[in-house]
C-alpha cells in the first residue's frame, strides 16, 4: 500500500514538474512576443513622427509658393491688378437671364425630448422565458409531476 502511494507521489511530482516546465516555456515565448511588439510600436511611433514632419514641410506656405511659381507660373498680384473703383466692374444689363432658383427651405425645429423614468425602468422588468419556465413548473407540480 505504501509502495503504491510512493509511485503515485513520484508520478504527481513528475507531472507537476512537466507542467511547470511547459508553463515556463510558454511564458518565455509570450515575453519574446511582447518585446517584439514593443519594438514594433516604438518603430511605428518613429515612422509616424517622420511622416508628420514630412507632411508639415510639404504643406508649408513657403514650399507651396515655390512649387506654384516653379510649375504653375503663378506670381503675386501686382498693384495694377487690384480693383480700386467699383464703377469699373462690368454689370449685367439684362437681369432676367439670371437664373435664381426658388428654394423652399424649412428650418427644422427641435423635437421635445422624450420622458424616460429611470426608476421604473430599473425596477420594473420581466424576463419572459423565466416566467414561462415558472408557469410550466407550477403546472407540473399541480399535475403531480406526471406528464
Amino acid at each position: 500500500m505504501s509502495r503504491s502511494f510512493k509511485v503515485i507521489g513520484v508520478l504527481v511530482v513528475l507531472a507537476a514538474g512537466g507542467g511547470i516546465f511547459q508553463l515556463k516555456y510558454t511564458i518565455e515565448v509570450k515575453d519574446r512576443e511582447l518585446r517584439q511588439l514593443e519594438a514594433k510600436y516604438v518603430s511605428d511611433q518613429k515612422t509616424i513622427r517622420v511622416l508628420e514632419a514630412e507632411w508639415a514641410y510639404l504643406n508649408s506656405p513657403a514650399y507651396l509658393q515655390d512649387l506654384s511659381v516653379r510649375y504653375l507660373g503663378l506670381r503675386p498680384s501686382s498693384s495694377n491688378q487690384v480693383l480700386n473703383d467699383l464703377e469699373k466692374l462690368p454689370w449685367r444689363n439684362d437681369l432676367t437671364k439670371l437664373i435664381i432658383p426658388k428654394v423652399d427651405f424649412v428650418v427644422p425645429t427641435p423635437r421635445e425630448k422624450p420622458y424616460f423614468d429611470y426608476n421604473v425602468a430599473v425596477t420594473d422588468y420581466s424576463f419572459e422565458p423565466l416566467e414561462l419556465l415558472q408557469d410550466s413548473l407550477e403546472k407540473m407540480s399541480a399535475d403531480g409531476g406526471s406528464k
